[in-house]
């Protein structure tokens, strides 16, 4: 117990007053602990329209009251709920909408949008959520808009052209990556920093960021043997130097595809991710921010829910790299109707509740045994109970017979082909109408393995992940910084 001493001057006490309402007013925050499963699912509709009650609660999932989509824990807003992002119609190429380019966004009318947005959809000022910016039309790379997003600079070099007519070709496209990528720079930037002045409280960053453009897809298209980041992606990530000092939270997106499915390399994949992020991360200048990977339950391509091996190898994976959580997304597509919610239900009930309590517990056990309770254990160890579960099921002898030949020859596709493909991995978030099949029932023989798993001993190798203010092998040193 803290005990204070207070001068009783009139003064004195009308500051502890308006300090104390301060402090009673403070929105919620995460919880204090190594590892958040966070839920962005617009899951309400489910219980108020449906009667379909999740009980995200019982297994230690963050969830906004209500399962409101927007809320304390979590927000995320889209492009049309944030400011004027500009854009091209995803389906009508022709139609711009706020100017189509971020060189032609008026930034004054822009960041006012903004500060009624943000006002309007996160009015506690002192929100301390996790808060993400979903703008997915373009890239602030001028390179990285290809397929449907070669009009941004198809549009930039017209744009160049309207302006300096007598510019040679080589001239035109140097000049408008430049325009292009320095007014890209300025409408995310100011729009972190404005977010940041109004909520500081917040964990601001853009979803997607950074993205390591490994896909199965894109490493068989330029032949890669490793899911790890490639240089050249690396090197461009660096020039997004500003995004990372600017940001106080990252959000990489690790949705598994179904080319994955029954393969063994989704924890590589999940693993060339997440590590990218770290490694922009640990660049910036300033202190340490919390990586919270998105990822989706069923594989982006189809209905399905993802398998429990690949549950495993993705949020074990994410959570043995030392993230501070994981963010589960949903459409509302996926809970549009009673059958999908009661589908929903099952799954959450079965498979992932299950794992996101155990993967809670486990994470927070070894922080407080291998980490003084002071940081985030770094280990194999979930990779290792998923290698376990697959080979106890028979699984993992069944994705090793699966060969790279049962999917098609991506050597044999078209340069605009690939380009789709490459750009599979940060499509946009799936708004299909269209039914699907139902997803396959539950393994049991895996799930009776899963629930007999006890949480053990740290294994050799673990290492620690330290919060701000402690260091050392096992995060028991203080620190303390200058003023």
């Amino acid at each position: 117990m803290l005990t204070y001493t207070i001068a009783s001057s009139p003064a004195t006490l009308a500051l502890l007053t308006v300090s104390l309402s301060t402090l009673c007013l403070a929105g919620p925050s995460l919880p204090e602990r190594p590892f958040n499963v966070v839920w962005n699912v617009p899951s309400r509709t489910c219980k108020t329209k449906f009667g379909v009650d999740l009980n995200l609660g019982q297994y230690d999932i963050v969830v906004n009251p209500g399962e409101a989509f927007m809320g304390p824990y979590i927000s995320l807003f889209y492009e049309k709920k944030l400011g004027m992002c500009p854009a091209y119609h995803e389906y009508h190429l022709e139609q711009a909408i706020h100017g189509g380019l971020p060189q032609t966004v008026d930034l004054a009318e822009h960041k006012e949008k903004v500060a009624d947005d943000i006002a309007r959809l996160t009015p506690d000022a002192d929100y301390q959520g996790l808060a993400v910016i979903d703008w997915e039309s373009w890239r602030p790379l001028f390179e990285r808009n290809f397929g449907k997003k070669d009009i941004y600079r198809k549009q930039s070099e017209e744009l160049v052209k309207s302006r300096h007519p007598d510019l040679s070709k080589k001239e035109v496209k140097a000049k408008a990556k430049e325009e292009y990528e320095t007014a890209a720079r300025a409408l995310m930037e100011e729009t972190l920093t404005l977010a940041k002045s109004l909520r500081p409280g917040g964990f601001w960053g853009f979803y997607l960021f950074p993205d390591s453009y490994n896909s199965p897809g894109s490493i068989r298209s330029r032949k890669g043997k490793t899911y790890g980041c490639p240089q050249k992606i690396k090197d461009q990530n660096d020039r997004l130097a500003w995004m990372w000092e600017g940001s106080t939270g990252l959000y990489p997106s690790v949705y598994v595809t179904y080319m994955f499915k029954n393969m063994v390399n989704t924890e590589q994949f999940v693993r060339g991710r997440v590590t990218e992020a770290f490694r922009v991360m640990e660049s910036r200048q300033g202190q340490d921010i919390p990586i919270y990977p998105y990822m989706w339950l069923r594989y982006r391509e189809e209905i399905e829910y993802i398998t429990q091996a690949d549950l495993v190898h993705s949020i074990g994976e994410i959570a043995g790299l030392g993230s501070a959580g994981v963010v589960i997304w949903g459409a509302s597509f996926d809970v549009n109707s009673k059958e999908k919610c009661l589908k929903l239900e099952e799954y959450v009930r079965t498979v992932f509740g299950p794992y996101a309590r155990k993967i809670t517990a486990t994470a927070a056990e070894c922080g407080e045994r291998e980490c003084s309770g002071h940081g985030r254990c770094v280990t194999n160890y979930e990779t290792a109970i998923s290698h376990e579960m697959m080979q106890g099921a028979g699984g993992l002898e069944q994705a090793q017979a699966l060969q790279v030949e049962d999917f098609p020859d991506i050597t044999q596709l078209t340069p605009e082909e690939l380009a789709a493909l490459d750009e599979e991995e940060d499509a946009p978030f799936f708004q299909a109408d269209d039914e699907a099949e139902e997803r396959a029932g539950p393994n049991d023989e895996v799930l009776e393995y899963f629930q007999q798993i006890e949480l053990q001993p740290g294994r050799e190798g673990v290492s620690c992940r330290c919060y701000t203010g402690w260091a050392g092998d096992t995060c028991a040193t203080p620190v303390h910084e200058e003023l």
